[in-house]
């Protein structure tokens, strides 16, 4: 016999109601709406800091970019580019389109400020765009620059790529702190929109001289500039990094070739150039005259009242002397090994040992 399950009546109280078969209610969803909309008014302000700061942080990054490619392309075009071309050139380092380098992800157009001080170049009134020459520049004043940006509201209008309306204008901009105001702007962006980017380009240049000790000058040239006679006993000036620098000797042949890094100083004697002052860092080259004035400076020194065997400098070097001498016929014998060929090499080198140490001896 099978069993059968009555079916709900209508009026069952275990049926669900229609009502409750209808999801929510129009309150519930008035409710649901409002907790999202607190949550958004929440929310919203912290992502939109958090975009804001994202974009400022790329700002800065894309500035400092800029920054290094500008240094880059004024060693290697040895050209300094001013307000007429700076975006011109930071396209062509960079491989942006130009209007990447003039306006910022914001839409922003950037700013290239200079210093009314700066002055590079050959005469005291030289400014931006500098563009060098064998003749190189004068020691570089207030060379500094400025990119501006903003992330926020346009910058103010009346600032614009060149020359600062004044130095004080200019100082205002490159020592404002971080996210603060540059003193005397009258602005209604937010200071922490400010993106600042200070350039120094003093630190790109090294000092050159140049002397002539010789009665027949030596001739220089710079890059691929045209060889030049020295027309005066002193030659200085100050050269990109990385310049070419080439001394030739006053028969036109070339004698040393240099990429200007650091602080460099020739003279040019006897036919040669050389290092102007022997063992110091602006020494780039040794040659005779260096050695020579090696042996008169260690001559000329003090003796040591504490040496031992009454050994004075004049024995060192005639023991020098002397090893030189048999070194070098040991070497045009080839190098033999043999004891008789080798032993006075030895013997000589054990001598300048002895004679050193004597020298030099403190009790």
């Amino acid at each position: 016999m099978a069993l059968l399950i009555p079916k709900p009546s209508p009026c069952d109280p275990l049926r669900p109601r229609a009502s409750e078969q209808q999801g929510w209610t129009l309150i519930e969803m008035i409710g649901v709406l409002a907790i999202i909309s607190i949550l958004v008014l929440v929310l919203v302000p912290v992502l939109m800091k958090e975009v804001d700061r994202q974009t400022r942080k790329d700002e800065e990054a894309r500035l400092k970019s800029a920054s290094e490619a500008f240094q880059n392309a004024a060693m290697r075009n040895r050209a300094i580019a001013g307000a007429t071309n700076w975006a011109t050139v930071l396209a062509a380092q960079l491989g942006w389109r130009i209007e990447d380098v003039l306006t910022n992800r914001r839409a922003n157009a950037r700013v290239f400020l200079i210093d009314p001080a700066l002055r590079v170049g050959l005469t005291s009134s030289s400014v931006l765009p500098f563009t060098q020459t064998w003749q190189g520049s004068l020691p570089p004043t207030s060379a500094r620059i400025v990119l501006l940006s903003s992330v926020g509201e346009p910058l103010p209008s009346d600032l614009v790529s060149g020359v600062a309306a004044s130095t004080s204008a200019f100082n205002a901009v490159w020592e404002a702190a971080p996210e603060t105001m540059p003193a005397g702007w009258s602005w209604s962006g937010r200071a922490s929109d400010l993106c600042v980017q200070r350039i120094t380009l003093t630190p790109l240049f090294s000092p050159v001289v140049l002397n002539n000790f010789d009665g027949s000058p030596g001739k220089y040239g710079v890059d691929t500039s045209v060889t030049n006679t020295m027309t005066t006993n002193t030659f200085s000036t100050w050269h990109l990094r990385s310049t070419e620098l080439r001394l030739h000797g006053n028969n036109n042949l070339l004698q040393s070739t240099e990429v200007v890094q650091t602080p460099v100083s020739y003279v040019y004697e006897n036919g040669i150039w050389r290092g102007r002052a022997f063992m110091s860092m602006s020494t780039k080259r040794l040659a005779g005259q260096d050695l020579q004035d090696a042996v008169d400076l260690f001559l000329s020194a003090p003796r040591n009242v504490n040496a031992k065997n009454s050994v004075t400098q004049s024995n060192v070097v005639a023991a020098l002397t002397s090893y030189m001498q048999k070194y070098l016929t040991w070497a045009n014998g080839g190098f033999s090994y043999q004891t008789s060929d080798i032993k006075p090499v030895k013997d000589a080198q054990t001598l300048i040992g002895n004679y050193v140490t004597d020298l030099i001896f403190k009790p």
